[in-house]
């Protein structure tokens, strides 16, 4: 590590790790919503729930699961954040840019969720220096809550 604390490489133990809490927090956070009644609180979010379901699976995996997450992760935590991080204190730069992430999803329920998750990407972007930190988790956690869902 260098002397802000930033690690300088990113390992496949690294990554797996990323990997792991993308499927943990996505999966915890669902679990919550779903106990809580909150996903059945917007019917925006379950008119674009049933639309995503309605994908044949190898295509919602890859829109979904590579796609998206590449796009979204240049979007705001390579282009937003990092603009954000030159002009605002640090944990500013990560929770304007989480916020961002959530409003831009549409819905309440994917707004709590993706302000989360955009939380950790952002965090992890910063720790790591490279956008594959972020890449990885959002891929993880979006592949693991439509196979779950999807099977369950």
């Amino acid at each position: 590590m260098d002397s802000l604390g930033k690690q300088k490489n990113f390992s496949f133990k690294d990554a797996m790790g990323i990997i792991l809490l993308g499927i943990v927090l996505s999966l915890g956070l669902n679990y919550l919503f779903a106990v809580s009644g909150f996903l059945q609180s917007s019917e925006t979010y379950n008119q674009v729930a049933e639309r995503q379901f309605s994908r044949p699976l190898l295509q919602a995996l890859i829109l979904y699961g590579i796609w998206s997450p590449l796009i979204e992760e240049v979007m705001f935590r390579g282009i937003v954040y990092r603009i954000l991080r030159k002009f605002l204190p640090y944990m500013i730069a990560v929770f304007g840019s989480a916020l961002m992430f959530g409003f831009y999803h549409g819905n309440s329920v994917q707004m709590v969720y993706g302000t989360i998750m955009g939380i950790v990407m952002a965090l992890l972007c910063e720790k790591y220096q490279t956008l594959i930190a972020p890449i990885l988790f959002h891929s993880a956690a979006n592949t693991a809550i439509y196979v779950v869902t999807y099977f369950f």
